[in-house]
């Protein structure tokens, strides 16, 4: 995270890909957990916070409440214990945690950028760092795991020039896939393929298989071994 400070918010850079839209930061809403089931709208902007709040009640009892607001400056929230209070039981320690960063200055950037620029961004990246940032949020790794990307990668690690056999290969497994499988899984593949919806016989079959396995280029990313947090599996 970056610290928000006036100069950032001024920056014409983030200006120009309006990070901010109506200076809004977040907006978040949901129904307070059991046994209340009042509704609850945190709005969170450059400026302030604001928290709003709906009783839910029997017909007959609503016309005695009314929505109650309540507004802090980033500075006030840091010493308003019932907004914090209020944020912890209704959304939870994480969302009262990044509430608390925001409120210290500390904004979100990169996720707030368009896909296009992260996506050009990431492509920069060292292989290692790309499969990091995919496990960070929701966002990032569907950025990570762009097909398109990918296929930017095999081809800058593959030693020969994408060939029909390997897009094809590319199309029915995807390129992240691809790129972290050996050549004999690659081979498996094709036969196992080749077998089960060619409708030609067996010796042309078997003689198409290894037609395909020649194509396939001799050395690739699936020799490149990247150590991921309790190596968990890539696709």
């Amino acid at each position: 995270m970056v610290q928000l400070s006036a100069v950032t918010l001024e920056n014409p850079l983030f200006k120009r890909y309006k990070l901010f839209p109506g200076g809004v930061l977040a907006e978040l809403a949901c129904t307070a957990p059991s046994p209340q089931r009042d509704f609850h709208h945190l709005l969170i902007t450059t400026k302030s916070f604001t928290w709003r709040s709906w009783k839910i009640t029997s017909r007959n009892d609503g016309a005695k409440y009314h929505p109650a607001e309540s507004t802090a400056t980033h500075e006030e929230f840091l010493h308003d214990e019932r907004m914090q209070s209020d944020i912890l039981r209704v959304l939870g320690p994480k969302v009262l945690e990044y509430c608390q960063n925001i409120a210290h200055g500390f904004i979100d950037y990169l996720v707030r950028l368009p896909s296009d620029v992260m996506a050009k961004i990431i492509s920069h990246l060292q292989l290692e760092d790309v499969i990091n940032l995919g496990y960070t949020c929701k966002a990032m790794h569907a950025l990570c795991n762009d097909n398109n990307l990918w296929k930017d990668i095999f081809c800058r690690n593959s030693p020969s020039a994408v060939n029909e056999t390997v897009e094809e290969l590319a199309t029915l497994f995807g390129w992240k896939r691809l790129f972290f499988t050996n050549k004999v899984q690659l081979q498996m593949q094709v036969r196992r393929l080749r077998m089960e919806h060619a409708s030609i016989s067996g010796d042309e079959i078997e003689e198409n298989a290894s037609q395909f396995e020649e194509d396939i280029p001799k050395s690739h990313g699936s020799d490149i071994y990247v150590e991921t947090p309790s190596s968990r599996s890539l696709y």
